[in-house]
């Protein structure tokens, strides 16, 4: 009888237990994130003025390609960058440089000035995780608001 409460116990542990959820191949170009109200004010000569960072880790396991657009409120494109992630590293871009962060990449040129623009994040791997903040370009820490990303095609098992 005792083995058979044990078994059952440990049954129902392992029924309970969380299974981690593995990243899954998307189609190439996938939006995965989308965000609205991205701005930009700044100098790309110097950080000031407001400024959106975008941070990115890819935790699928394989290597992704992705692609941050960043288009006007009036619907043309600002500027975009394309790169690969390889798995367990992390990427931050901004429309401009800032002090707070190590960019990587400014993704609008040539001192573009957003009010309230659009970021399309496009992903082939599911298990890519971005945030986004709008940040005082000066600020030596961050100064700013989180800018909330809206996830399409989610990872399995995860909400956000």
């Amino acid at each position: 009888m005792r083995k058979r409460l044990a078994a059952l116990a440990v049954a129902v542990v392992s029924a309970a237990a969380p299974v981690p959820a593995l990243a899954g191949p998307l189609p190439p170009d996938t939006t995965i994130y989308i965000g609205v109200g991205v701005p930009d004010t700044g100098s790309m000569f110097s950080n000031t003025g407001i400024s959106t960072t975008f941070i990115c880790s890819n935790g699928s396991g394989a290597t992704a390609n992705l692609r941050i657009a960043i288009l006007h409120a009036t619907g043309p494109l600002a500027g975009s960058h394309s790169f690969t992630l390889l798995h367990g590293r992390t990427w931050t871009g901004a429309t401009r440089a800032t002090a707070a962060f190590f960019d990587f990449v400014s993704i609008t040129p040539n001192n573009t000035v957003l009010e309230q623009g659009t970021v399309i994040i496009e992903s082939d791997q599911s298990g890519v995780f971005c945030s986004a903040y709008i940040t005082d370009g000066a600020a030596v820490t961050p100064v700013g608001v989180p800018l909330r990303l809206l996830r399409l095609n989610p990872h399995p098992g995860v909400l956000e």
